[in-house]
């Protein structure tokens, strides 16, 4: 096969404590491009405490080439918009800038899975990631939200929920599977949990033969 790419640069220099370096890939018309330096991150015993300084761009709205990678995929349209600048240090990375991933459509006809007017809003500011998105379905929807601090000496505490009823999870020839969530995880004090429920409301399952030992009912 052939990869449709416009062009990758990728350029490093290393000089004494100092790193620079840069990314640019264009592959089917999206963009991948960014920038990173750090005046001191190779000097001794930095560790975690070097500096950053960088901007991260994405542009992506033509996925054809996922699908073709991945034939289980199929009607992907979409799209990635990232905007990000990134300072401070390794360990207490700040980062700026919005995001947003965006599902107008994608069908995995191998789990059955189907997603339309589905989105993920990212936004970075003062050292913390706020997300909160929304995954629709034929039949109900899943809301998804929360954030994390970019902290090292609050051991990177984050707080996430997935909330939604009757979301069409599954939906083949033989089974159709709804789901119901009201789930929790967090991060805190280096403790990682997962509380809430997850149920499934409705399932049809269709038998095409029977066990053994089952019973047909009586026409009576």
């Amino acid at each position: 096969g052939i990869l449709p790419h416009e062009g990758m640069k990728i350029t490093l220099k290393a000089f004494e404590d100092a790193l620079d370096a840069d990314l640019h890939l264009s592959v089917n018309s999206n963009i991948v491009s960014g920038h990173l330096q750090s005046p001191n991150l190779f000097k001794k015993d930095i560790g975690g405490r070097a500096k950053l300084k960088g901007r991260l761009l994405v542009d992506a709205k033509n996925f054809d080439l996922v699908e073709a990678l991945v034939p289980d995929v199929k009607g992907l349209n979409g799209a990635i918009d990232l905007n990000f600048t990134i300072l401070g240090t390794i360990e207490a990375p700040d980062i700026k800038g919005r995001g947003q991933v965006t599902i107008g459509h994608v069908l995995i006809p191998a789990i059955g899975l189907d997603l339309s007017e589905t989105n993920f809003d990212i936004l970075a500011e003062n050292k913390e990631l706020t997300l909160k998105g929304k995954l629709k379905s034929p039949e109900g929807s899943m809301l998804l939200a929360g954030n994390a601090t970019l902290d090292k000496e609050q051991n990177w505490p984050a707080r996430f929920t997935l909330k939604g009823s009757d979301f069409r999870l599954v939906s083949l020839p033989d089974i159709t599977i709804f789901l119901s969530s009201d789930i929790l995880f967090e991060k805190k004090d280096g403790l990682m949990s997962l509380t809430g429920k997850a149920t499934i409301p409705t399932a049809d399952i269709l038998l095409r033969e029977l066990p053994p030992g089952s019973q047909t009912a009586s026409p009576d």
